[in-house]
């Protein structure tokens, strides 16, 4: 059995130990020791750049055949509190900061993962709607590793609560063109129209310890042309996510999500363009990951005037659409669309969901469905367009 092995990889702002004796069915506890000056962001197997463990400066586990042997405290300089940043602390729980404004004129702005306030740390693990919000000098931010929660979802009272969005977190921030998530290895939930009217911004990276995301994140982000999740990215519902962005050419769906919809079934704005990809002039490719567990589509290619063919999941059971936001409706150069599910899926409202449609397209299905297409409901409104796969 190997010996238990652990380090800093800065002792200037904390050290590393650990009690009890490494072998199989024992307990062990990794001990960070953070200095006055330092700030704990979490454990790493086997390097400083392995594999996260855990943000317990006091991390306990059993051993087994397949745990590592060698561990890494990370630690960065803690950050005072300056004028710049005001701070909820003991929020969203004990120990705790939340980020609510910035006032600073930073470019390349670097949020805090820990702050101090009169001798006591806390761990920076939200920013809240409308914290840097509408803030034109910031043309790249880094995030904390600490990070958990990036804004709020909507809550709607009652079948006709309104939906306008909220004030995102980093909203209107017209120079903003890059955001680092690739360390965030605690992030579980953005908030809606995170992102909203960031004109500037021409890529994302997802990460796959997303829960749940709300919706509108990145409309009006007219630059962004560059969207890639996680392997292993969780989220099973994108809700009006890409509205309007126009230089988004191309997407690959993960196979975990289950839903491109809208933002609010019971919304009272029913302005154009409020499915996933409402909008997205530019979009001409878009596929889905092997195994994709898609059931429904609302409103959610409308307007995508460039996208010429699409084929979807054969897990696809339900396209829907209102007159405003329609599946295909403005889909103007769709010629071919593929259809693999045997069943056809529910189709309301045919004559809004392919409103404005090329007289050109031809919608194929699998061989033995062609009758049950061209016979069940809302289909057989469009039946002249449905053909057979060869």
């Amino acid at each position: 059995m190997p010996t238990l092995e652990v380090y800093s990889n800065n002792t200037s702002y904390g050290t590393a130990s650990y009690s009890g004796e490494y072998g199989i069915g024992n307990t062990v506890t990794l001990i960070a020791n953070v200095t006055s000056s330092g700030a704990f962001l979490g454990w790493r197997a086997n390097s400083v750049d392995g594999e996260y463990v855990s943000g317990d400066p006091n991390y306990s586990f059993v051993v087994d055949a397949n745990s590592p042997y060698i561990y890494y405290a990370i630690f960065e300089a803690a950050t005072t509190i300056t004028s710049d940043f005001r701070f909820n602390f003991n929020q969203p729980a004990a120990g705790q900061a939340e980020i609510y404004e910035y006032t600073g004129t930073d470019s390349d702005l670097v949020i805090p993962s820990v702050v101090y306030n009169n001798g006591t740390s806390y761990t920076v693990t939200a920013l809240i709607d409308d914290a840097f919000a509408n803030n034109t000098y910031i043309e790249t931010v880094t995030l904390p590793s600490t990070l958990t929660t990036l804004g709020s979802e909507f809550r709607y009272n009652g079948p006709m609560a309104t939906d306008n969005c909220e004030i995102g977190v980093f909203q209107g921030c017209t120079n903003l063109r890059s955001v680092n998530f690739e360390n965030l290895t605690n992030l579980t939930s953005i908030g809606d129209c995170t992102f909203k009217d960031c004109t500037s911004l021409e890529s994302v990276f997802l990460p796959n310890t997303l829960e749940t995301m709300g919706s509108r994140i990145f409309i009006n982000c007219s630059s962004l042309s560059k969207v890639t999740f996680e392997n292993g990215f969780k989220v099973t519902s994108l809700k009006g996510t890409f509205i309007n962005c126009t230089s988004l050419t191309q997407i690959e769906i993960p196979a975990n999500v289950e839903e491109l919809t809208y933002n609010n079934p019971y919304h009272t704005d029913m302005s154009p363009n409020y499915g996933t990809f409402g909008g997205c002039t530019s979009l001409s490719e878009v596929t889905f990951e092997e195994g994709s567990k898609l059931s429904m589509l609302f409103g959610t290619f409308s307007y995508c005037s460039n996208l010429e063919t699409l084929t979807l999941p054969e897990s696809l059971s339900s396209i829907g659409g209102y007159q405003l936001l329609p599946a295909f409706g403005g889909c103007s150069n769709l010629k071919s669309l593929y259809i693999l599910a045997s069943v056809p899926p529910s189709l309301t409202y045919s004559e809004v969901n392919f409103v404005g449609i090329s007289e050109d397209l031809i919608i194929y299905v699998p061989q033995g469905s062609l009758t049950a297409y061209q016979t069940a409901t809302g289909w057989s409104d469009i039946a002249d367009h449905i053909q057979e796969m060869s």
